[in-house]
């Protein structure tokens, strides 16, 4: 991931040096977890929508 906005955003999340350190390797699935569960949970809604017999209240 892009150097420079590691350096914005992980100096927000603490001041402390060591816990900057130990937070680099993991900054990649801090990105990506919210990213996953969103669209995760935008393909659900899609395919129930689209299981949903015709005429139903819902379609």
């Amino acid at each position: 991931m892009n150097k420079k906005i590691l350096d914005l955003a992980i100096p927000n999340i603490s001041s402390n040096p060591e816990v900057i350190a130990n937070a680099r390797p993991y900054f990649f699935w801090v990105v990506m977890v919210p990213v996953a569960s969103f669209t995760a949970f935008l393909w659900d809604g899609i395919f129930i929508l689209f299981r949903l017999p015709v005429g139903s209240p819902c379609s």
